[in-house]
Formats: C-alpha cells, structure tokens, sequence
C-alpha cells in the first residue's frame, strides 16, 4: 500500500459488506492486467470528472488554467496538503 497522509483513513474505512469485498477482490485477480487497468483509468476518470464539477460549482466562471491548476493541486500526493500547516 502506497503510504499518503489518507492512508490509515482508508485503512480503517469500510463501506462494503466484507463477503461483497471478497467477491470484488477475487473477480479482480481474475482479470487480465489489461482489464484491471482499463478499470483503473475508467476510476479514475469518474473521480477526476466529480472533482472537477466540485471545483466549477465552487467557482463559477473559473479559467481553464485556474482549473487546471485546481485539478492538479487536489490530485498530487504532496504532504503538505495534508498538514493543518500546508491548507489555505
């Protein structure tokens, strides 16, 4: 597991009955790599598309490149985002 100051938050969250988990987890390793992989850009994807309508309802009239800038920002996996220190 990738350590991220979201970590042990994701560690310790359960949404999902723990059968349903398994059969998720299992169908998984089932998959080719490719297929993972689609997924995981398909995932991806959904996620950055949520973000971004949050950051256009939020700011309405927003540049492209202040969007971007956005997008980037609530994508990295800097530290000290995470930190009371490092938020605006």
């Amino acid at each position: 597991m990738v350590k991220t100051c979201y970590t042990k938050v994701i560690k310790n969250y359960r949404d999902s009955n723990p059968l349903t988990e398994k059969f998720y987890i299992d169908n998984l390793r089932n998959m080719s790599g490719e297929k993972r992989l689609n997924i995981a850009f398909e995932l991806y994807e959904i996620a950055r598309n949520i973000c971004e309508a949050g950051i256009l309802e939020a700011n309405p009239g927003i540049s492209d490149a202040e969007l971007k800038r956005l997008l980037i920002e609530r994508f990295s996996d800097d530290p000290r985002r995470c930190s009371k220190k490092g938020r605006k």
